[in-house]
């Protein structure tokens, strides 16, 4: 056997070892995350203190309940361009943006866009059937 050989043989038995080491440690996360419990889901719309006159997102206005699921489209062209978009909390994406998105008919969305320096602009629109703007 010559030099190339043996340096070719070694070479391949460290790659399936790094391979196997690597295989194994992407397992031990994934059986590890699944053995953790789920994180406890933010309180609902009705224990967010409603008294004090502050509409919290995911909620309908006063003397109105919600309706059913419904998905709608999402226009942002306000604000600085790459500006982060949040609807509700979730990140949706950066300005301009054109996405769609599910609400229960008749909540109050909170829209909010942050720009690069962190200065955030907060909109709320009502959850209705087709499609919530942000313009200027």
């Amino acid at each position: 056997m010559s030099v190339l050989d043996v340096t070719a043989s070694w070479t391949r038995l460290t790659a399936a070892a790094l391979l196997t080491v690597v295989a194994g440690r992407y397992l031990w996360v994934t059986a590890e995350s699944a053995w953790t419990s789920p994180p406890t889901p933010p309180p609902s719309a009705s224990a967010v203190g409603s008294a004090s006159g502050v509409v919290p997102p995911g909620s309908a206005p006063p003397g109105t309940s919600l309706g059913k699921p419904i998905r709608v489209k999402l226009v942002i062209t306000d604000g600085e361009d790459r500006s982060t978009v949040r609807v509700d909390g979730a990140k949706m994406g950066q300005s301009p943006l054109l996405t769609d998105f599910s609400c229960r008919e008749g909540e109050t969305v909170v829209v909010e866009l942050t720009n690069a320096k962190g200065q955030a602009r907060t909109y709320l629109r009502p959850c209705t059937p087709g499609t919530i703007r942000v313009e200027p």
